[in-house]
């Protein structure tokens, strides 16, 4: 049976009254909606030790590296337009064979990764179009 609203002076009762308030009922209110507060940055970590997150920026560039001899590293570096060096940075070729041993941005727009070797022979990479997702905190 659906529920009907009786406006409370068919009851005798004053207009301000809600209905349901006789019987100790919830009764409807008007709720007043806030704005949700705007996200300017991220923390993460317990708080008084975490770090800020201000922005996370993922690029695609095309990367060529050089070639790199047996049994060795080498590190290369590469342009990456709008890196700073407080970037945090994680690579992801778009290759698979060769060892990407680690990355960081050694400079403004420049981006240092480590190559590692470890076969008899040398290892020439082609170029293909990398992501690195850049955090900046």
């Amino acid at each position: 049976m659906p529920r009907m609203y009786i406006p409370p002076e068919e009851y005798g009762l004053p207009s301000e009254h809600m209905p349901g308030e006789e019987y100790g009922l919830p009764t409807p209110r008007r709720v007043k909606r806030t704005p949700k507060p705007r996200v300017e940055t991220l923390e993460i970590g317990r708080k008084g030790r975490s770090t800020e997150i201000i922005q996370i920026v993922v690029h695609r560039p095309t990367i060529a590296p050089s070639a790199v001899s047996a049994n060795s590293v080498s590190a290369q570096t590469f342009t990456v337009a709008g890196l700073d060096v407080s970037d945090n940075v994680e690579v992801n070729p778009g290759i698979n064979t060769i060892l990407v041993a680690g990355a960081y941005v050694s400079a403004k727009d420049t981006l240092t990764v480590i190559f590692g070797n470890p076969t008899a022979a040398q290892i020439s990479p082609s170029s293909s179009t990398w992501v690195v997702k850049a955090t900046r905190s």
